[in-house]
């Protein structure tokens, strides 16, 4: 059974007969794979199973800027673009690495007419989905608002905490600073000057930082 928020409340059952009846598939990527284009018309509501994968813009310049970052199986993406008409894709989204993806079709969701036992289950499911995407990009918008590159880090990671104790970030330097829309230099300067002071622990390239040493820095900004 495919734990994700879009299939909450279905039965094992229930899942597998919504996914033959709508001609759902899986695929699998390799790394820089482009699971969708900038300007493609969104056909699919796609799942991650397993794997990671960056939803990029492309600038001019033809250097690519960070988004998000998916690495959470059951978590759904593209999901916004099919409920706007005729409104292609602003963004791409490629593996990283390695990404094993479900495509739900999207007819099978906007079309009543064969699916109507679950329509209501899938369209409260997926208004929570919509609203969890707004929540977080809401909160995205305060860590881009903070003055200092400290504040960024430290109010993302405060975010990022939440839910546990400890935490690693597993990305790549340059994708958290794409994330954060600062230079990676900057980044890894500042990394190092909290891990001097006792704030975060960088091991073998991965940052890991625990909640009570954050909150120390996080009153110290606000001393």
């Amino acid at each position: 059974m495919i734990k994700s928020l879009i299939f909450d409340g279905f039965t094992l059952e229930d899942e597998q007969k919504f996914l033959e009846k709508g001609n759902s598939f899986t695929k699998e990527f390799g790394d820089g794979e482009v699971i969708f284009h900038i300007g493609d018309t969104p056909t699919h509501l796609y799942i991650l199973l397993d794997g990671i994968v960056h939803v990029e813009n492309l600038q001019p310049s033809g250097r690519k800027v960070l988004v998000n970052r998916f690495e959470n199986p059951g978590t759904v993406f593209g999901e916004v673009y099919l409920y706007l008409k005729d409104q292609p894709f602003d963004y791409q989204c490629v593996a990283s690495r390695y990404a094993k993806v479900l495509l739900i079709p999207k007819e099978i969701l906007l079309d009543t007419k064969d699916q109507e036992e679950f329509q209501e289950k899938m369209k409260n499911n997926m208004l929570s989905i919509l609203s969890h995407k707004a929540y977080y990009l809401n909160r995205r918008f305060l860590v881009f608002a903070e003055g200092s590159i400290r504040e960024k880090i430290l109010k993302d990671l405060k975010q990022r905490l939440e839910r546990e104790e400890v935490f690693t970030f597993y990305g790549t330097r340059e994708e958290w600073a794409s994330l954060l829309g600062i230079p990676r230099p900057s980044l890894s300067r500042e990394l190092v000057k909290l891990q001097e002071e006792g704030i975060l622990q960088i091991k073998r390239g991965k940052v890991i930082v625990k909640r009570e040493d954050l909150d120390r820095g996080l009153d110290e900004l606000e001393a």
